[in-house]
């Protein structure tokens, strides 16, 4: 599997797609002599150690931001900064350069010292930065100190540590955490009476106009089985805009509704036959569509596909914030293996950047926000660019993924070249996890 890798420039071309970008790893890497020159006998961190620091570094991060974006747009730099708090430009420089990418361990070590920090959130206050967001700010610093305090001891001490980590990398998240999510597969499938082979969310997005969003959405189980007592399977997908409500269109490829039984919300090429009955409901912008396979015998499995088309505005209106942030896979029936893939249009590509995590899924769809590193499970998955066109769309885990994914562009007459693709491919993912593509805008509409 090739991982995405975060272009090296900022912004890509407008005249053309940032796909031909050459890529560089997230976090640059430090030299062999530069590790070599630390201090050799600083221990890496262990498996708890690491993940107490992750969530250390995704907390102060999230908190500085929130802090930074209350500033002029002339004191987000370490220098501006430095003018308009009056603190020195090297703690501003260094609290800069910690946030500039996804938090990780790294971002423990770019950050200024302890004093440096509370310095920091004391001349934010005396600047007119909001106290709840100061307080939080200050929260995280003294869970960044004790850290400090219980693993190194000192801020030099924690940076050695750091560096022998990356020397000596601790597996968080590999092959060594299958077990587990195998076992969470096998616990859960019992729970609930049913499970299924893999997974399939196909999501192809385009700019309808240029002020609304249109998502063709394909779900797929496949090999899917539930028990004569088992829990319903179910196809739960929502806005998560609460603002948009009147303005969340859904509807089949056929541009029906979607409400009461709807067998033409099935791909017929992809699903078992005799097909299962299959009703749609929802209001304000959520939909399930609830699939009965009452015709199936105990133990027998089956593979349903559905397909739905929504449009939603590109521009919240409350905020004129740009309303295309992420997309989900919500696991909420056991699966073995998923294969989440998004296609940007290349208008859209061009203007965010995309990441992955694996969240907690909060209760009612909700969804963590800002504060990914409170929900953030350790164990993370990766994201692979798929580049221009579907040519990469096959998956070793369904031999019919690539298939499928033709066919769906056929369907909706797209031209596959004007697209580029991302997956999130899982092995056991989390039951009850909210897999997130995030998008970070990098150019405003219309620009």
């Amino acid at each position: 599997m090739r991982e995405f890798k975060y272009p090296t420039n900022t912004l890509p071309n407008s005249g053309a797609s940032s796909v031909g970008t050459v890529y560089a790893p997230t976090v640059p890497t430090m030299s062999t002599a530069v590790i070599n020159n630390r201090k050799p006998h600083a221990r890496p961190l262990s498996d708890q150690e690491t993940l107490r620091g992750l969530r250390v570094a995704g907390r102060i991060h999230a908190d500085l931001i929130q802090v930074i974006e209350q500033l002029p747009a002339h004191a987000r730099g370490g220098s501006g900064m430095s003018r308009h708090l009056e603190i020195v430009r090297n703690t501003c420089q260094r609290i800069c350069y910690a946030i500039q990418d996804e938090p990780n361990l790294q971002t423990l070590g770019r950050l200024p010292g302890v004093k440096g920090l509370h310095q920091f959130v004391e001349a934010a206050r005396r600047v007119g930065v909001n106290a709840e967001t100061a307080d939080l700010l200050v929260a995280s610093i003294n869970e960044f100190s004790r850290l400090i305090d219980d693993i190194a001891g000192s801020h030099s001490k924690l940076n050695d540590r750091l560096d022998a980590n990356i020397g000596n990398p601790v597996g968080i998240g590999g092959s060594s955490d299958i077990n587990t999510r195998a076992n969470l597969y096998a616990v859960s499938s019992q729970l609930t009476g049913g499970g299924c082979q893999t997974a399939v969310s196909i999501n192809i997005i385009d700019l309808h106009d240029e002020k609304t969003l249109s998502r063709t959405y394909i779900h797929g189980f496949i090999g899917a089985s539930i028990a004569p007592s088992g829990m319903p399977l179910v196809v739960c997908s929502g806005d998560n805009l609460r603002w948009a409500k009147k303005d969340w269109d859904h509807r089949l490829l056929d541009d029906t509704g979607l409400k009461g039984r709807t067998p033409t919300a099935l791909i017929e090429p992809f699903t078992s036959s005799p097909k299962p009955e299959i009703t749609g409901r929802g209001k304000e912008g959520q939909l399930l569509q609830v699939i009965d396979p009452s015709s199936l015998e105990a133990g027998e499995q089956l593979d349903v596909v559905t397909a739905t088309r929504t449009t939603w505005p590109l521009v919240n209106p409350e905020t004129n914030e740009c309303a295309f942030e992420r997309v989900w896979y919500l696991v909420n029936w056991p699966v073995q293996n998923l294969v989440f893939d998004v296609y940007l249009h290349e208008k859209l590509e061009r203007m965010f950047r995309p990441s992955i995590d694996a969240l907690l899924w909060y209760p009612g769809l909700s969804i963590p926000g800002g504060d990914k590193w409170a929900t953030r499970f350790p164990s993370q998955t990766k994201l692979e660019l798929l580049g221009r066109g579907i040519s990469a769309s096959h998956s070793a885990l369904w031999h019919r993924h690539g298939e499928l994914t033709q066919h769906t562009f056929d369907r909706i007459q797209e031209e596959p070249g004007d697209y580029v693709g991302f997956r999130c491919e899982v092995q056991y993912p989390i039951w009850r996890a909210g897999y997130c593509m995030s998008f970070e805008e990098l150019q405003k509409p219309g620009e």
